[in-house]
Order: structure tokens, then sequence, then C-alpha cells
């Protein structure tokens, strides 16, 4: 355990001292801060009765004309986590699980960490966990930037029910990044290069989102959660729950995997 817990510190470090860390701070606080004026421009449209709102929804509208820290958080969730065809949020996941696992193996950093003693295991749980805890901040954050600019640019009105069902949708998002940080592991005990991991990762978020978006695979697919509010507002429903237990099934199988390939490959070679 004390390893694991190692490893997981280091790793979790290594991300704060990053360039990463500092773009996704201003990405985050960035998009907030759009989505606030687009948001209100929206919400004007609906009260003014303009043209423009052909397009929205009734719930929209309602949620529109009624925005606090609660809702706008709820609509921010589309922008940057559950977003359509290209989500935000599972690239920077991507290329952080890259960092962890691809470049560590390419610079050696991995064999001495097992020559110190580590077990294989212990540095793959520890790795695991802090992509795990990386991605619960990220979207705690978020969660916790757009509740306050919505508390601070639009309504203070807070209902406990409302905020618990935001708050279970933002931290939900954390399972589909933990499958790709399970897929990264995988793939990284292979010979592909960081480099190639970066190009066909990328193009399987693309990819995957885009299908995901307009189509039925989101109930198979191991990203399809960040897909299932492509034409409804972020909400608890049935493909909701369906599609998070499908995100589920896929952690337990790529996790069995993980167990498996990793004791068949030779570190040292």
């Amino acid at each position: 355990m004390r390893n694991i817990i190692k490893i997981t510190l280091n790793e979790l470090k290594k991300f704060i001292r990053s360039k990463k860390f500092y773009v996704l701070c201003f990405l985050i606080i960035g998009l907030a801060l759009l989505a606030v004026y687009a948001y209100n421009e929206m919400a004007q449209n609906v009260m003014t009765n303009s043209p423009k709102i052909k397009g929205y929804s009734e719930e929209l509208k309602t949620i529109l004309v009624n925005l606090n820290g609660t809702n706008f958080a709820r609509l921010f969730l589309t922008d940057f986590i559950y977003k359509n065809f290209f989500s935000i949020f599972i690239i920077f996941i991507l290329l952080i699980s890259i960092d962890i696992f691809g470049i560590d193996k390419e610079i050696g950093t991995f064999k001495f960490t097992l020559l110190t003693g580590v077990k294989v295991w212990e540095v793959y749980i520890g790795k695991i966990v802090a992509i795990a805890l990386i991605s619960l901040a990220i979207v705690s954050s978020n969660l916790i930037t757009s509740f306050a600019l919505g508390q601070i640019f639009f309504d203070t009105n807070f209902n406990v029910q409302n905020f618990s069902t935001v708050v279970l949708l933002y931290l939900s998002s954390v399972i589909p990044a933990i499958i790709i940080s399970l897929l990264i592991a995988i793939l990284c005990l292979s010979k592909v290069s960081s480099k190639v991991l970066t190009i066909v990762g990328i193009l399987f978020v693309f990819i995957f989102g885009t299908v995901d978006s307009l189509t039925i695979t989101k109930y198979f697919s191991p990203i399809g959660l960040l897909s299932v509010f492509s034409d409804c507002l972020p909400q608890i429903n049935r493909t909701f729950t369906q599609c998070l237990s499908t995100a589920i099934t896929y952690i337990i199988i790529l996790s069995l995997s993980l167990i498996i390939t990793s004791k068949k490959v030779d570190y040292f070679n």
C-alpha cells in the first residue's frame, strides 16, 4: 500500500508541475466566462421572444429564464465534459494518461521504478489511482467554477435536490476517464510510441464521439456516456443509466485485461 500511495503522489506532483495543469486551469475559467456571456445572451433571447429561440427546446427555455448557479453548472456540463462529438475533458485525460504510461516507459522511469523493488501491479494501480484523482479534480473544478460564476452573474436561488443531481452527473464523468487510462495502459504494454498513441487516441475520441452522438452506439461504446446528452439537456434518465452501466462493465473487463497482459510483458527487454 505504501508503494501505491508513493507512486500516486509522485504522479500528482508531476501533473501539478506540468504545463497541462496551467492550461487546464486557464481553459476551465475561460470557457466558464464565455459560457456566462453566451447563456446570458440566450436568456435574453427567450425573455424578448427573439426569433433565435425557434431552435430552443421548452426545457432549455425554462432553464434559461431561471438561471442560477445550479442550472448554469448543469448547462456548462455540455461545454467541457459531456460535449457532442469532441469532449475536451477526455482529450486532456488521454494526453495525461499517455504522459503517465507512455512517456514514463520511453524514458525508462518505469524500469527504474521496478528496479527499486516495487511490483508491477503496484505501479499500475498507483498510476490509475492518480489519473482517477486528477479526473476528479478536473470535474470538481468545473463544477465549482461554473456554480460560483452562476451564483455571481445569475440568480442565487439554490435547490439541494437539483444540485445533488448535477454533482452526480459531474462525478460520473470520471468513469470514462478511467476507461481511457486503462486503454492507454494496455496499449503502452506494446512498443507503440507515445506520438502514435496520441494521434490514434485523438482520432479514437473524435470518431467515437461523433458516432456516439449521432447513433445508438453510445449504449455500447467505452466513452458513450459522454455523448448521452447530444439531443437533451443533462439529466439522469434511462439512457444515462444504461450508458453508465456499460462504462462500469468496460472498467471491469479492461482492468482484468491489464492484470493478465501486464504479467506477460518483459519490461527489461
